[in-house]
């Protein structure tokens, strides 16, 4: 059974029996709550939540109606089903942006809604069909929201003020503590409205993406090879076929669907015409397209794009497909398996627009190798007949799979320091959870302690993702795509440099701000925690630590001056002499029997294992790594203004899977 709630300005209890009737139960529970603007509607819906007997309950516009019927049967099904699932709606995406706009990328879009205005009607088809299964999703509109109770992390958020973008902040505050969202298609439903914007809704989204500055952009991570579809173009007659037990294997970890001109009975495998291409309808003469002069009958055998496809990887058996194929998707890969000497004709297909052929024995390639005579292609023959579908398969996966991509940093300072230690850190985080990650940079003090090399031992590949720090380069790399990470303040204001970069990467908030007048693309990441161990340490609260390169930034002599007049009984300085003069001048003078300098200690927890205190007083910090790490260690922190950014709260996985967002992993 299941609750469904609605404001209204006026009640109508005509619309209450409605929705019992669509339902297909009349003992549903309806609540109406009649508000002309004396509460927001995060109140109202809250208020349905508490009221509610039970579990499922439905939060939905007042100017709707139903095209399926019984649908709250269906929908207790798809709860039922997916019982992982918190939140269920009509229309959503799988990516989030900076802006808040949900719909800003439509390829990222999931669902279909139906619309009506003005006496017309007609289909927002964001995807395909999902038949059966939910699409999973960061939000779901506020047209139709669909909740378990007991899923749910989060109310709606009653600061969102007026009627808009209630919807947006509760989903992605719920998705943010990892309670799943879903699109379904098996609910068909109409909108009696066209869903305009407003200046609320400006004000609205301004805020969220405010708020959420450090979360944005967000995406679904899937351990899928690619978070998109696989088409597999094929002429098969039956599944009897080889070609589907190729289909079987690679859709048991991708969203794959078989196209075919052939009707195929395809249980688990999503199967269409190759007339209903994925984001595409065959005009007939008959259904109307819409066009500048009003609505027109579209044109018989011509392909129509309805909404913008999401396909990365295309297969196909026969080069017969090779056209329509190039015409509907020419910007996805391409793979061309070579079955059998009937399967490839040259006249057929562009050789250079596939990206590999592949030939299902050495006899077949070189006949039609000489036949042909081939130059210049990506080929593969499987060699091993018993096992050529996994063989097969792991070619495919070689071009879905993101994994296979190697990341590389390139650094212009590698030597002690916090930037350099951060770096050694990620490096490390990347190999252990197996990402083929390399650190380069041009002084040595990096190379025994992760994956590295020296700057001129940098080899780039079309594939790499290269993450560039404190240097500056000519123009963008051909790679698969290059970030600047940013660690500095003043001595690398990135507004000023000449952007060689897709996306910038900054530690905090008030580094950001720092380089507010980059106007580029960006997101914000803190750096990797150390693993220290929290220690209560009362009786060593008057022993200090200065931890971090000794130079005139650092102000090492200032934070020995502040401990001292603090009453501190010992001094501790741990870090490298990076500039002599400033030693000698300025921090020399102060060493005693109570101020030792130690120079570098490796071990980070030895070092707070033996202080109580820190202080830093830096002139430029972004992040500082020792504030972190004093957090971690139970260690009292005394900064200055340029430490003055909170601690994240983020744990290592957190900060991980963001890096792993924006590589596109």
């Amino acid at each position: 059974m299941i609750t469904i709630g609605y404001s209204t300005r006026e009640s109508n209890p005509i619309f209450q029996e409605y929705l019992k009737k669509s339902a297909g139960n009349p003992k549903v529970q309806i609540i109406e709550k009649v508000n002309n603007g004396e509460k927001n509607l995060s109140q109202v819906y809250n208020e349905i939540i508490s009221e509610s007997k039970y579990d499922i309950v439905v939060l939905c516009h007042d100017d709707i109606y139903f095209d399926t019927n019984n649908w709250a049967q269906k929908l207790e099904k798809l709860f039922k089903r997916n019982q992982d699932f918190g939140i269920i709606g009509v229309a959503g995406t799988t990516e989030l942006p900076k802006s808040g706009m949900w719909w800003e990328d439509r390829t990222k879009m999931f669902g279909i809604v139906n619309h009506e205005n003005n006496g017309k009607k007609w289909e927002s088809r964001y995807s395909d069909s999902l038949q059966n299964s939910l699409k999973e999703v960061v939000i779901v509109d506020g047209v139709f929201i669909s909740i378990n109770k007991n899923k749910i992390k989060n109310n709606f958020d009653e600061s969102v003020d007026g009627f808009h973008f209630y919807d947006v902040n509760f989903c992605f505050k719920n998705f943010l503590e990892n309670v799943k969202i879903g699109v379904t298609t098996n609910i068909r439903l109409t909108h009696k409205s066209i869903g305009e914007t407003n200046n609320s809704w400006e004000i609205n989204r301004v805020k969220f993406s405010k708020n959420y500055s450090s979360n944005l952009p967000k995406k679904i991570i899937l351990n899928n090879l690619v978070d998109t579809d696989i088409l597999y173009f094929s002429d098969l007659e039956n599944t009897n076929d080889y070609s589907f037990e190729i289909c079987n294997h690679l859709n048991e970890k991708n969203s794959l669907t078989l196209i075919s001109p052939n009707n195929v009975n395809t249980n688990k495998i999503k199967f269409l015409n190759i007339n209903s291409s994925p984001g595409y309808r065959l005009g007939d003469g008959k259904w109307m397209v819409n066009t500048q002069n009003g609505p027109q009958p579209s044109k018989e055998n011509m392909f129509y794009k309805i909404y913008e496809p999401k396909v990365d990887l295309i297969i196909f058996d026969n080069s017969k497909f090779f056209n329509v194929i190039q015409n509907l998707y020419p910007n996805s890969k391409k793979i061309l398996y070579v079955k059998n000497l009937n399967s490839f004709d040259i006249n057929l297909v562009d050789i250079e627009k596939i990206d590999k052929i592949v030939f299902n024995d050495e006899s077949i390639y070189n006949t039609i190798s000489i036949i042909n005579n081939f130059k210049n292609i990506n080929f593969s023959i499987l060699k091993d007949l018993e096992n050529y579908e996994s063989e097969l398969l792991n070619i495919i996966n070689s071009y879905g799979n993101i994994k296979n991509k190697k990341i590389k940093i390139l650094t212009g300072f590698s030597n002690k320091g916090g930037s350099t230690t951060s770096f050694i850190n990620l490096t490390n985080e990347f190999n252990n959870n197996g990402y083929d990650c390399t650190l380069y940079g041009p002084d040595k003090w990096h190379l025994n302690k992760c994956k590295s090399g020296l700057s001129h031992e940098l080899k780039l590949d079309k594939n790499d993702v290269l993450i560039c720090h404190f240097i500056e380069l000519p123009q963008r790399p051909l790679v698969y795509k290059v970030i600047l990470s940013c660690h500095e303040k003043n001595l690398y204001k990135v507004s000023e440099k000449r952007q060689f970069w897709d996306t910038a990467v900054f530690l905090n908030e008030a580094h950001r701000e720092y380089h507010s007048d980059y106007n580029g693309d960006f997101t914000i990441i803190p750096n990797l925690k150390e693993n220290l161990k929290f220690i209560n340490k009362p009786d060593k609260d008057l022993i200090a630590g200065i931890i971090g390169s000794i130079d005139e930034n650092k102000q090492t002599h200032t934070s020995i001056k502040r401990a001292l007049d603090d009453g501190c009984e010992f001094v501790y300085i741990f870090g490298g002499i990076n500039d002599q003069g400033y030693y000698k001048n300025f921090v020399s003078p102060l060493l005693s029997d109570k101020v030792i300098h130690k120079g570098h200690v490796e071990n980070k927890q030895e070092i707070y294992d033996m202080i109580g205190r820190v202080y830093q007083s830096s002139i430029s910090e972004c992040a500082s790594l020792v504030k972190d790490e004093c957090h971690l260690t139970g260690t009292k922190f005394f900064g200055n203004t340029s430490t003055n950014h909170l601690v994240s709260e983020l744990s290592n996985t957190d900060i991980l899977n963001k890096w792993k967002e924006l590589i596109e992993f």
